[in-house]
């Protein structure tokens, strides 16, 4: 009751109250309210009523609940959504079901993060053709581990074509990025290829 009247939503770290209170049609924190009441009536008055409750019936409650946040319908809807949704998702679901709530929320945030970086890791440079024109383009800082990415897209360039490197949107450019990129421009004279506007 207390935490109702304080603006939180649960009364305790249970989703199945939390849950139920949604699934009744609750639209404010009134219904925390309700629900403590309910719960103290209930323990000061229904004890023995409560204990004759078969565990095995509450087990089917709370496995029937669970299924519901977690249905199949809401996997595939968290597939159609892309991997950068589903992967983290499953991570959660994953590490709950083996390691309990607050492990599993650690991973599915984990998840996220390294996906996020891996993504952003990826999208950090970027190669187009224009007929033998190519443009490396540089959409952020760059770090020492973006330096295997940088060398795949730098050995797809062919021979006798025009570089145009676009490095306005990197502030930094670690110095093995730099050396990087002064040994392609070392060799670009050799294989015909012309450089402009290269990190200097």
């Amino acid at each position: 009751m207390l935490s109702g009247f304080l603006g939180g939503l649960p009364i305790t770290a249970v989703i199945v109250r939390s849950s139920v209170n949604v699934n009744a049609g609750a639209q404010s924190k009134l219904s925390v309210i309700w629900h403590g009441i309910l719960l103290l009536v209930c323990g000061l008055f229904f004890e023995e009523l409560l204990n004759t409750i078969p565990l095995a019936s509450l087990a089917a409650v709370l496995i029937f609940t669970g299924y519901k946040l977690a249905s199949p319908a809401l996997f595939i809807r968290q597939w159609r959504r892309g991997l950068s949704q589903f992967l983290p998702f499953l991570v959660t679901v994953a590490g709950i079901i083996a390691f309990g709530m607050l492990v599993g929320l650690a991973a599915g945030v984990l998840a996220q993060l390294l996906y996020s970086t891996w993504g952003s890791h990826r999208s950090a440079i970027q190669l187009t053709r224009y007929d033998d024109h190519y443009v490396v383009r540089f959409n952020q800082n760059l770090t020492f581990l973006h330096n295997p990415r940088l060398q795949q897209q730098l050995d797809k360039i062919p021979d006798n074509s025009v570089v145009i490197a676009e490095h306005e949107s990197a502030e930094y450019i670690d110095p093995d990025i730099r050396m990087t990129l002064a040994d392609f421009q070392t060799g670009a004279a050799a294989r015909g290829i012309r450089i402009d506007r290269w990190p200097m």
